[in-house]
């Protein structure tokens, strides 16, 4: 806990998840490796996205190097593997589509995530004080 911020509690609970995610995509899917590595790059994608909005760790270089992290992560994936040597055709296809598919989901995700942040900041904005008050009776014109 004393990793992340005090505001970003909830961040040690979504950083084991993604781990448990992580680790658990590895096991149950083990027939489809494309399957694996699309779906091991989303998930680092979504903790990036949530990690690069939220901003958790209390220090700001932990921030940077965490999205830095992330990100070089999902590249090395999708370039190994496009190095696969593929059994046949449709394997390379398979491939192909995958990374093409992560491509667009990535794409998808960052623009979904834009438009909910510019919409609940359009509907949930508020004042940020009803009355101010102020102890100086200068300040009050008192």
């Amino acid at each position: 806990f004393q990793r992340f911020q005090p505001s970003s509690h909830m961040a040690c609970v979504y950083y084991i998840f993604r781990t448990f995610c992580l680790s658990v995509t590895c096991v149950v899917f083990t027939d489809s490796k494309v399957f694996q590595l699309v779906c091991l790059c989303l998930l680092l994608l979504m903790w990036m996205v949530y990690q690069i909005r939220q901003l958790p760790w209390r220090f700001p270089i932990a921030n940077v190097l965490d999205g830095m992290a992330s990100g070089v992560l999902v590249l090395t994936l999708a370039a190994v593997a496009s190095l696969r040597s593929p059994q046949d055709q449709q394997q390379m296809n398979d491939h192909a589509h995958a990374i093409v598919l992560l491509m667009i989901a990535g794409v998808a995700a960052f623009v979904a995530m834009a438009l909910v942040f510019k919409v609940s900041h359009a509907l949930y904005k508020r004042e940020r004080f009803l009355f101010f008050l102020t102890h100086h009776k200068a300040g009050a014109a008192v």
